[in-house]
């Protein structure tokens, strides 16, 4: 697994070495970012940089295809997943110049975290397996966050609508969303907002709490329940029960809150 060494003049090869690629696009000639891969760890920012770089860094025996067609930037592993790769530590960085807003940001990894750092475009699709999925400082107008095993974590964003699926980890919201649909099979779902929400939301937990802190001027019109555990609104002052239905302001914006095997709060 790490490879045998050998003096000067050994006919032993080599094997499995940890090694670092480099590949430079320039931002004119890519309109929009494709990362489909099977056991890397992916993170992308938008910084002070002059052209688009991919770094692979890893066992570059596993590095995936990297290329463009037609304006898509492809970052793509051509070769089925096997036992192996889940030994191996690889990443894929990405660095985007922070003149550049792809029009679309699609990662989908079987097995690794993600990492999305201010980026700016009006489609963030990320999607894995197993591990964690992280956005910081993004913005978008279409952001779509699913993990089968790993947490959902949202920071210091304004994402305009929002759709996030956690089936074994916990979800984190904190930002500006217009609309939020997030759904967590095991695990606690808490959101802060920045601003008030403008269109129908829901926030769901089979196994875990739902937290909500809401900013001053909103306008909600609750209905909330609860199978195992209570219901506590600091705003309006409404607790206890294991159903029913609250409003915050004049209750303009549709607002379903459920945790079957957990409590629910706003504050």
């Amino acid at each position: 697994m790490f490879g045998w060494f050998k003096s000067k003049g050994s006919d032993v090869e080599l094997k499995n070495v940890p090694a670092s690629e480099t590949t430079f696009f320039a931002p004119s000639e890519i309109s929009s970012i494709d990362i489909d891969v099977n056991c890397y760890s992916v993170f992308v920012e938008r910084k002070d940089v002059k052209s688009i770089a991919v770094i692979l860094d890893g066992n570059e025996k596993r590095w995936p295809s990297v290329y463009k067609t037609n304006g898509v930037l492809k970052i793509v592993d051509e070769r089925s997943f096997s036992l192996f790769d889940g030994f191996q530590t690889n990443k894929i960085i990405l660095e985007l110049p922070n003149s550049f807003e792809p029009s679309e940001l699609d990662v989908k990894t079987s097995s690794g975290s993600m990492s999305v750092v201010n980026v700016k475009t009006p489609s963030i699709d990320c999607s894995c397996s197993s591990g964690s999925i992280s956005l910081e400082n993004c913005e978008s107008d279409d952001g779509d966050l699913k993990s089968s095993s790993g947490s959902l974590k949202i920071s210091g964003s304004t994402i305009k609508k929002l759709d996030c699926k956690s089936t074994s980890g916990s979800i984190k919201l904190e930002g500006s969303f217009d609309s939020i649909d997030a759904n967590a099979t095991s695990g606690s779902v808490k959101a802060e907002l920045k601003s008030p929400l403008k269109e129908k939301s829901s926030m769901k937990s089979v196994s875990g709490s739902v937290n909500l802190s809401v900013p001053d001027g909103s306008s909600l019109g609750i209905k909330y329940s609860t199978s195992s555990g209570s219901y506590k609104n600091s705003k309006t002052g409404v607790s206890g029960g294991k159903s029913g239905t609250d409003r915050i302001g004049n209750g303009d914006v549709e607002l379903e809150l459920k945790a079957v095997s957990g409590s629910i709060r706003i504050d």
